[in-house]
């Protein structure tokens, strides 16, 4: 019975949610900010939606409320950024026929927004640098001093140990204009933080606990910040109900509406989507920013975080927005230029250039051909490949890239034999941090 409802569901609803979701674009687009288009916002909700049944059977106004109060801060509810989460909770109802209030259970949709979204919302402020927020379990590393030189360190043990209870949390933001803001809390300054919660035994607390002692302890230090109030309102979203009250509800659309058709205008062509200039930063994360001018100051700022640590950094940083920088060329000449000028800087502070010389090509290991559009070629040195470069700076990026295990297996298997290279000449660290790598994306392609 339960199966024959998993797949009846997205045939008799998918579509009507698809044409309601219509309706509620004015108040999506209302919500948004400039730099997320609303047709990129309703895919990512369809996609929520089409992934997860179990919200097309939930009450359908609070699906349609949680996906405006996601807008409204900006976040994708792609799992990532935020996540659209069905719980079942008491709800109080006004009985039309009686008058009275009568309290049901239902399925409702409560709307979260995740650290990584509220960590890139900051970054994007223009004025936050950099900003992390991770939960301390028992059996990591961990030391923080406070006063005149505090610091934080944490080292979690080998992937393979159980790191054990969690037992506090702790976040470090720093601002464009060098300040660093720190905070760390212990497990008891989070539950008492927690208990003075509205929704202490709420949705996050129950089932997404680490999120939680991660929220508690950045919306500490975020007052700090700046924009604090914002993100306040926003580190909130888990105590709000799931219910907006009648005066909001009834400001938006119908939960059965139907949608008006679009006005027809000759003489005019429709007017073109506002293009998005995505940013891959060093641990593969993925930030829009409306112009070529602020991608390109995003994508200075995320070279010279590389050039700190080597070369090959600095290269797999350039290699992963390679397609960025072609992007930026077509509409901006100057800020194209001007990112060829900053590599080109960066690799001379780092290698003082070589005569160029045309290495002759090695007889006992021929340069291999492409093997498919996901083919990753091996750089020389001195005649010969590469294979920590080819690793570090080039495969492993675009690995974090694959998150889906269709793109993630064709990619794997267009690499398949340079991989067998690199693994028989890499050693140490360098090779378990490859196998460890690989090993991790598959869980993230599912």
């Amino acid at each position: 019975m339960t199966q024959s409802r998993e797949v009846a569901a997205p045939a008799r609803g998918q579509n009507d949610f698809t044409r309601e979701l219509d309706a509620y674009t004015p108040a999506l687009q209302a919500a948004l900010p400039s730099h997320v288009s609303v047709e990129r916002f309703k895919r990512v909700v369809i996609t929520a939606v089409s992934t997860n049944p179990d919200l097309l059977y939930a009450n359908r106004r609070t699906l349609y409320t949680a996906a405006v109060r996601a807008a409204s801060d900006g976040l994708l509810p792609d799992g990532r950024e935020a996540a659209l989460v069905v719980y079942n909770t008491e709800v109080r109802q006004r009985n039309p026929d009686t008058g009275l209030d009568q309290r049901t259970r239902q399925d409702v949709v409560q709307y979260m927004p995740m650290i990584a979204g509220i960590l890139k919302r900051m970054r994007n402020t223009g004025e936050v640098e950099s900003a992390i927020a991770e939960a301390v379990y028992r059996n990591d590393t961990f030391s923080y001093r406070l006063g005149d030189d505090p610091f934080i360190r944490h080292e979690p043990p080998p992937l393979d140990a159980e790191r054990g209870d969690l037992i506090g949390a702790y976040c470090i933001i720093r601002l464009k204009n060098g300040e660093v803001i720190r905070d760390v809390m212990s497990r008891a300054d989070i539950e008492r933080r927690r208990n003075q919660s509205r929704n202490s035994n709420g949705l996050m607390w129950s089932k997404f606990y680490e999120e939680g002692a991660k929220k508690t302890v950045l919306r500490r230090a975020s007052k700090a910040a700046p924009q604090a109030a914002e993100f306040e309102a926003m580190l909130g979203r888990d105590e709000e109900p799931a219910m907006m009250p009648v005066g909001e509800m009834e400001a938006l659309p119908h939960a059965e509406p139907e949608p008006e058709p679009a006005p027809h205008i000759e003489h005019e062509e429709a007017a073109e989507p506002e293009p998005e200039f995505i940013v891959t930063d060093l641990m593969g994360e993925l930030f829009d920013y409306p112009t070529p001018v602020a991608a390109g100051r995003a994508l200075v700022a995320i070279l010279r975080d590389a050039a700190k640590q080597d070369l090959a950094r600095l290269e797999g940083a350039w290699e992963s927005n390679q397609a960025l920088v072609d992007e930026i060329g077509k509409l901006d000449g100057k800020v194209c230029a001007r990112l060829y000028a900053e590599r080109d800087a960066l690799r001379q502070k780092l290698q003082p250039p070589e005569p160029e010389v045309e290495p002759p090509p090695a007889a006992s290991e021929p340069e291999p051909a492409g093997q498919g559009e996901h083919f990753i070629e091996a750089p020389l040195r001195n005649g010969k490949p590469d294979w920590r470069t080819w690793a570090v700076a080039l495969f492993l990026p675009r690995l974090r890239q694959q998150t889906d295990s269709a793109t993630l297996a064709f990619f794997m298997g267009d690499n398949e034999s340079n991989l067998a290279q690199a693994r028989n000449t890499l050693r140490g660290s360098d090779l378990g941090d490859l196998e460890a790598a690989i090993k991790e994306q598959w869980k993230v392609a599912g």
